[in-house]
């Protein structure tokens, strides 16, 4: 089999070679074609690859108050959750998780309580 351009993954003279995977669009080669092994695709950072059609799809968002619970990567999408009590998200992203609340120190005053899309304020 001409390297780069087909392999075969059993070892037969009478099996033809394969045609090697071409990445294309969003995708990137993470591993190359080779004798015996074919081309592995992966998709651009903020993308995974949906394995209904192939293709690289962007990653979803979580929005205000929900935080990362399974980030994006290979072929599965993000998976956010709701923030629970004692934690909060302000930013809409598919990176960061929920994050604690602040806590006042002994000599500060709550003066804004903690909501699942702001943290607390003291002074």
């Amino acid at each position: 089999c001409p390297p780069g351009v087909t392999y075969s993954d059993t070892v037969s003279a009478t099996e033809p070679c394969k045609p090697c995977t071409q990445c294309v669009g969003l995708q990137s080669m993470s591993a190359p074609c080779v004798e015996s092994d074919d081309a592995v695709c992966r998709c651009a950072y903020g993308y995974y690859q949906d394995e209904s059609s192939g293709t690289c799809k962007e990653c979803r968002v979580c929005e205000v108050g929900f935080g990362l619970m399974f980030p994006c990567q290979d072929s599965q999408d993000t998976v956010c959750e709701e923030c629970p009590e004692g934690t909060f998200s302000s930013e809409a992203n598919f990176v960061d998780p929920c994050l604690p609340c602040t806590t006042c120190e002994e000599n500060e005053v709550l003066v804004k309580e903690c909501t699942a899309i702001s943290d607390a304020e003291c002074r």
